[in-house]
This record gives C-alpha cells, sequence and structure tokens, in this order.
C-alpha cells in the first residue's frame, strides 16, 4: 500500500453506528449500563461535541499521588478536562466496558486492545487511541487540533497520536 492509499484509508470515515437489532450477541453483551453509555455518546456525536474516553483498568496506580509521574498525569488530565469541556464529553469506563460499547470493524482482526491505562479520543470522522498515561500536555493539544479541524502547530506535530479505526454499538429504547 502506498503512503497516499494509507493517509486515503485513514481519512475515510473511521466511526459508523452499528445497530444492536442485527446480532443477538449484542443484546447479551450490553448491559443498561453500556446502552446508556452508549446513548450518552450518540447523543454527545449528534451535538458534534467530541468524545474522550480514559481506559482505566489499573488497580495499581498509586492513588495518593506521592508519585510524581502519577501527579502529573492526574495533573494534566484534569487540566486538560477543565480546558476543554466545550469540545469533549468525557467518560471513564473499564476496558471491558469500552469493548462491549465498540464493535469490531470491517477489516480489523478483533477488539481493540487497551492497556491499563489507555485513552480513546473522537468524533464523527476520526478516532485517536493512545495506549498509556499522557505526560506530555501537546498531546492533549494534539487530538484538539486534529478533532477540532483546526492546523496543528509545527510545536504540535512531534506529539502525533495514532489513528484507528472504531464502530459504535447503537443500542434500542425497550
Amino acid at each position: 500500500m502506498t503512503h497516499p492509499q494509507a493517509l486515503l484509508l485513514i481519512t475515510t470515515l473511521l466511526i459508523s453506528t452499528y445497530s444492536q437489532a442485527t446480532t443477538n450477541h449484542s443484546s447479551s453483551t450490553n448491559t443498561s449500563r453500556n446502552c446508556t453509555n452508549i446513548n450518552k455518546i450518540h447523543n454527545a456525536l449528534a451535538q458534534n461535541k467530541a468524545i474522550a474516553i480514559i481506559i482505566d483498568d489499573n488497580k495499581q496506580q498509586n492513588k495518593s499521588g506521592a508519585d510524581d509521574s502519577y501527579a502529573d498525569w492526574q495533573y494534566y488530565w484534569k487540566t486538560f478536562i477543565d480546558d476543554s469541556k466545550h469540545i469533549f464529553v468525557y467518560f471513564k469506563l473499564k476496558s471491558e466496558e469500552l469493548n462491549a460499547i465498540i464493535r469490531k470493524t470491517p477489516g480489523s482482526k478483533g477488539r481493540v486492545n487497551f492497556k491499563p491505562v489507555s485513552y480513546l479520543f473522537f468524533n464523527r470522522n476520526r478516532a485517536f487511541i493512545y495506549n498509556e498515561p499522557i505526560y506530555e500536555p501537546q498531546v492533549y493539544m494534539y487530538i484538539q487540533y486534529s478533532l477540532t479541524g483546526k492546523k496543528i502547530p509545527e510545536a504540535i506535530k512531534p506529539f502525533k497520536v495514532d489513528e484507528i479505526k472504531i464502530q459504535l454499538q447503537h443500542c434500542q429504547s425497550d
């Protein structure tokens, strides 16, 4: 695959909805909480909001904040949340909850593998994954510029985040 073809593939529509009614598997994996999250995500996307999900499976985190790296991570995450509430809707999920929301995409080999602390950022057109704690605020800037369609400053470009394809479930109201 040539570089232009890869770029074309990446820039195609990355997020599409998937009707739960088409498979019995969906109804067994979509608990009430998952459907609540799915519906909140779809509502936010309909309002042109971007989604920021922190996947937090790390039970070993230093919650006391005594570790400098943990304190930095918390500070940058909270600052990002505070500074971008007008752009993003935030969720904190376990990886199994997120995998119940995100379906296997055509051409993929399975579910997205999330590390104990990972992030998924997306809007209706693009999705980005960061599979470790974010210690540089420029990573958040890169994502924010990318999802709002703004030109990415040269100083931020080295903090490029992996772009992925995702497909969301869609819950039907009972």
